[in-house]
């Protein structure tokens, strides 16, 4: 009987109070933040071949954001990250070889990304 009572008196004291006091819940909805997206970019071929020891420019030349003033720019060379620029200018090694250059572009939020494939061997 006296567990009831307990009950009872807990639920009546929430009651009271959470009608007396109750809690303000304002809800904002998040500000949306889209992608930057990569508009353009050099050079455009998602493979490039390239000689013993050529070198070559790959750069981000346009980007679409909210907020430019917030991207960033990496660039992994088979995974490592070599540079954080807008472009990278890479000279191809004396052997034969593939490697993976991508670029990432990052507004805070959200990225985007540009990925090569680079062939490198002798003419």
């Amino acid at each position: 009987m006296k567990f009831v009572q307990f009950i009872v008196v807990i639920l009546i004291g929430v009651l009271f109070f959470g009608c007396i006091f109750p809690e303000s819940i304002n809800v904002t909805p998040n500000e949306t933040d889209n992608p930057p997206i990569i508009i353009s970019f050099s050079p455009k071929e998602g493979y490039v071949m390239l000689n013993f020891g050529e070198e070559k420019l790959f750069s981000i030349d346009s980007v679409k954001d909210e907020h430019p003033e917030n991207l960033t720019y990496i660039w992994k060379l088979d995974g490592t990250e070599i540079s954080d620029g807008t472009f990278v200018r890479l000279m191809a090694p004396n052997t034969s070889k593939i490697m993976e250059l991508e670029v990432i572009v990052n507004d805070g939020y959200n990225q985007d990304m540009v990925r090569w494939t680079i062939i490198v061997g002798s003419p």
